[in-house]
């Protein structure tokens, strides 16, 4: 009887302990998945960005802006460029080229690099609209971001808004003011 009770419990351990660790990688892959950046309904252009397209020309090349969402890696463009640098190895480094200026790229699976732009423009300009420290702190992460797709001689860009992801002023920032 011993003997018979034998497989059922190992059976029964080794179910466990797969719906453990099953859930555990699920729950992992789910975590590098699950960050979104933006919505349809925040990807248009705002009025600062339609009142500085004067010319017709500028004009036209707004509405050249589609709806669009993306699922990549969060890169530094620099170094992936550059070197191609990218995942768990260049988390710290990218964060950092990113927090100096470097720009923010998503990286898809079949290779294809989105530069991913504040969609704002005045704001953007005058520094008060930043996606560096929001992006920084998650490079090498999965995320789906939608935003205005704009594709121009080879490059494609997403604009999205920039206002939610940006942290308010400190307090010394609003003294220079």
């Amino acid at each position: 009887m011993r003997n018979a009770q034998q497989p059922m419990l190992a059976l029964l351990v080794a179910c466990s302990g797969a719906l453990v660790l099953g859930h555990w990688a699920l729950a992992f892959a789910e975590g590098l998945s699950d960050l979104r950046v933006g919505s349809e309904g925040q990807a248009r252009w705002t009025e600062t960005t339609i009142n500085a397209a004067k010319p017709p020309d500028e004009q036209a090349a707004l509405q050249q802006g589609q709806v669009a969402t993306v699922t990549g890696e969060i890169v530094d463009v620099s170094c992936y460029l550059q070197l191609n640098k990218r995942g768990p190895g260049h988390i710290a480094c990218g964060a950092g080229c990113i927090r100096q200026g470097m720009p923010i790229g998503l990286l898809t699976p079949d290779e294809h690099l989105y530069l991913v732009i504040p969609e704002e423009h005045d704001p953007r300009r005058g520094g008060l609209v930043s996606l560096r420290e929001f992006f920084a702190d998650r490079v090498g992460q999965t995320a789906t971001v939608t935003g205005l797709l704009v594709t121009r001689q080879g490059y494609r860009t997403l604009f999205i808004a920039g206002a939610p992801l940006t942290p308010p002023p400190t307090a010394s920032e609003t003294q220079g003011r």
